[in-house]
């Protein structure tokens, strides 16, 4: 990604979320961001630290040739990522506790196909499994295993 892209993908970060920042780069070393200082053309100057480290307010001068890519270290809910980015272009997902208060034996086999309307042919709704527990999947090995023996 070009140093523009970078720049302008970084304003769009209200400074607010700054600390919530972490950057990673080409060798694979983790950037904390604590705030962002400047942008300029070819490389950025933050204040930040290197992560597993507590040196914090270290002034770091990063290329953005040399970033992998920049993510936010915090847990983010949708509207937040909704007020920074806008709204998703795709449809979103049902929430991780729901899918897995599903028992994982009674997943369905395929998705009921909607009916069609005015705005053209239906498209078949996606098929989310629910994830199955450890438990489950212990069974499971030590029978596929047991049964190997024989």
């Amino acid at each position: 990604m070009l140093g523009l892209s970078w720049i302008q993908l970084i304003r769009r970060i209200p400074v607010d979320y700054h600390d919530k920042l972490a950057i990673v780069t080409v060798t694979g070393l983790e950037l904390v961001v604590q705030s962002i200082v400047r942008l300029e053309n070819e490389y950025m100057v933050l204040r930040g630290r290197m992560a597993g480290t507590n040196d914090a307010g270290r002034v770091l001068i990063v290329p953005y040739d040399q970033m992998t890519f920049l993510g936010f270290n915090k847990r983010m809910m949708d509207p937040e990522i909704q007020g920074i980015f806008g709204p998703s272009e795709f449809p979103t997902h049902a929430p991780a506790a729901t899918a897995a208060a599903a028992p994982a034996d009674n997943l369905p086999e395929s998705a009921p196909a909607e009916t069609p309307t005015d705005q053209g042919p239906a498209k078949p709704a996606p098929v989310q499994a629910a994830p199955v527990s450890k438990s489950v999947l212990l069974a499971r090995l030590r029978q596929r295993l047991a049964t190997e023996k024989r």
